[in-house]
């Protein structure tokens, strides 16, 4: 009974389990395009430099760069997250994107390091 309950509500969209893309791609470019603490910086353009910066002294080893996660059981906020691995480890910013309102909260220290206060 609770499987057939599951099912119907899932079917008819109630209960979503993935990621509208359009909301993803729009979370991700409302992260990207937000000022960093640097003046005339994007924060895209700011992590940009932060990976050039490892390519550059050959510490970069792989790079992911911008991806969207859905939190489970919120259809309303997702991870946008920006990382890369060097050779000391994985550096990664995450930031929390309401897609109901698109406010941006840095989850981590390198995040907060680059967002604008």
């Amino acid at each position: 009974m609770a499987g057939l309950l599951f099912y119907a509500l899932k079917s008819s969209g109630f209960i979503r389990s993935e990621l509208d893309s359009r909301a993803g791609l729009d979370a991700i470019a409302s992260v990207r395009n937000l000022q960093s603490n640097q003046t005339g910086v994007s924060i895209d353009q700011a992590m940009t430099k932060m990976l050039n910066g490892a390519r550059e002294s050959g510490n970069l080893v792989a790079f992911q760069g911008w991806i969207v996660r859905p939190i489970n059981g919120d259809s309303r906020r997702v991870r946008v997250l920006f990382s890369y691995d060097e050779k000391q480890g994985r550096r990664q910013a995450e930031w929390l994107v309401s897609l109901s309102d698109y406010t941006i909260a840095p989850q981590n220290e390198l995040a907060a390091a680059v967002s604008k206060k």
